[in-house]
């Protein structure tokens, strides 16, 4: 049984880009993976549209379509007036051909917007190299507990959009000496080890263009007020220096608010 996969579209209203002939969309299906995915954003432009030969990606309205419909697909053939486009994820080419009316832009940029989902792996330490983030763990001897996570500019879904942050109020216990080996002053870090895959792979210029900031509260002083703790920017992390990826600094329990926005 063949399988066809589409790529709908769904525009956003941006005002700046009326003007200069460019649309910004969202991309709705999977037919042109891996290249572009569901959930990413894709800027177009009419200028030179019809232009676009094979091997080019192209916007069009969809052949017997809903009115509106707009498919993102690459050219795979060419003719006088007319072009034959098909999804990178598709076995076969789609149906019927794509006239020069049917043409609305050509593909300029893509916006990897799947790439929020990895938000949850940004990860911190406290005292040791274990994450924080939808699970809960810590280095021996002391706890971590994430107390709430809140949503800042996010869609329906729970997507981040750009300029939207993620903010995680987390409680940090640290271990006693009592318990064993513990130093006298440990950190609130981002953990290397989680966060250098996502510097090597897909998501690397999101990761790099992420602002985290810490504020902190010490829970063993009655009233005691919140404090800005850290304000860095992953573009500056470095995984061989933990000075670029630190947090806040304790000996004492302290109540934290990491804020990761984008």
């Amino acid at each position: 049984m063949k399988v066809v996969r589409y790529v709908f579209l769904v525009p956003l209203t941006i005002a700046i880009a009326g003007f200069s002939g460019l649309r910004l969309l969202v991309v709705d299906g999977g037919s042109m993976a891996p290249l572009i995915q569901q959930g990413d954003l894709v800027i177009t432009s009419s200028l030179g549209a019809t232009d676009v030969g094979p091997g080019g990606i192209i916007l069009a309205h969809r052949y017997g379509g809903a009115p509106g419909e707009l498919l993102l697909h690459r050219v795979v053939e060419r003719g006088a007036g007319w072009r034959i486009t098909k999804g990178d994820a598709n076995q076969s080419s789609d149906a019927g051909r794509v006239a020069d009316s049917a043409v609305a832009g050509r593909l300029l940029a893509i916006i990897p917007l799947r790439s929020f989902a990895t938000l949850s792996s940004v990860a911190a330490a406290f005292a040791g190299h274990e994450h924080i983030g939808v699970s809960i763990s810590s280095a021996a001897g002391a706890t971590v507990t994430v107390e709430s996570v809140a949503l800042s500019g996010a869609d329906a879904t729970g997507r981040i959009l750009p300029g939207g942050s993620a903010t995680w109020r987390v409680l940090l216990t640290p271990c006693r000496p009592t318990i064993g080996s513990c130093p006298l002053a440990q950190q609130l870090r981002i953990d290397a080890s989680g966060f250098s895959p996502l510097i090597g792979g897909s998501a690397s210029a999101l990761a790099r263009a992420l602002r985290i900031t810490t504020r902190c509260q010490d829970t063993s002083t009655v009233d005691a007020v919140w404090a800005d703790s850290a304000d860095i920017f992953t573009a500056d992390w470095l995984a061989t220096n933990a000075a670029t990826g630190l947090l806040a600094t304790t000996s004492s329990p302290l109540r934290c608010d990491i804020q990761v926005a984008v």
